[in-house]
């Protein structure tokens, strides 16, 4: 049974510090889209009996899913895309998947991860994974064509940080202004915003880190420095 959860914009903004503290980064698309998945796995634990959830993590990464790949130059360069945000998952979209639902006592289920499934998948030709007929995902969608609506198989990928929000005003911008408002650049900030111009790409970088600082301080170390992540799909450490 299908069900929609409508969520308040004031609502998602006030729980960014919850969300950055239970996900335990500061990536900022990460804590984009972790505050719908954070509030709807709330919703989920406090409307239903049901604990072990299913959700659609790794299918982008596998299928092309991603809107920049139709423009990939070549086929090879797809592939080596593709098994490079695979690589990632357990950083960032796995990450946040995993801890948005357990934060809410719930357990998540991804089949598209298989194991045996992610390097089935990978060892088919970029050719037939990559957009195909200006479509994204072509034969994942194809493969369910005659279960779902057409409206939903057929239609334009959407990322969920952006897909949450509004058509007028994604949201992202209201976060962006929101952050504006509590931390205007003025004098009585000045030593915020000097730090902010002189390490982060925006203001919104800044506050996710100085949020994530409150409760963890100078803890966090750079995935590069303190994983080894291997070159192959199919040594088990996807």
């Amino acid at each position: 049974d299908h069900h929609e959860v409508l969520l308040n914009y004031q609502d998602g903004i006030d729980r960014i510090p919850d969300v950055i503290r239970d996900i335990e980064s500061y990536d900022i698309t990460t804590v984009r889209a972790s505050v719908g998945m954070y509030l709807l796995s709330e919703y989920i634990s406090n409307n239903f009996e049901e604990i072990v959830i299913f959700s659609g993590e790794g299918a982008d990464e596998i299928f092309g899913g991603y809107l920049y790949f139709h423009y990939a130059p070549s086929e090879k360069e797809f592939e080596k895309e593709s098994t490079r945000l695979i690589k990632q998952l357990p950083w960032y979209d796995v990450l946040r998947a995993d801890r948005c639902t357990a934060s809410h006592g719930l357990e998540l289920r991804v089949p598209f991860l298989d194991k045996s499934f992610v390097q089935f998948c990978t060892s088919i030709s970029g050719k037939f994974r990559k957009p195909q007929n200006n479509y994204e995902k072509y034969y994942l969608r194809k493969a369910f064509q005659d279960i779902l609506p057409k409206e939903v198989i057929w239609r334009r990928k959407e990322g969920f940080s952006d897909g949450v929000g509004g058509l007028s005003k994604p949201w992202y911008k209201w976060i962006q202004e929101s952050i504006d408002k509590e931390y205007p650049n003025d004098r009585q900030l000045e030593n915020k915003v000097s730090e902010l111009i002189s390490e982060f790409p925006s203001k919104e970088a800044w506050y996710y880190n100085y949020i994530f600082k409150q409760y963890y301080g100078n803890l966090y170390v750079p995935i590069s420095k303190s994983f080894g992540i291997s070159n192959s799909i199919d040594d088990g450490k996807v």
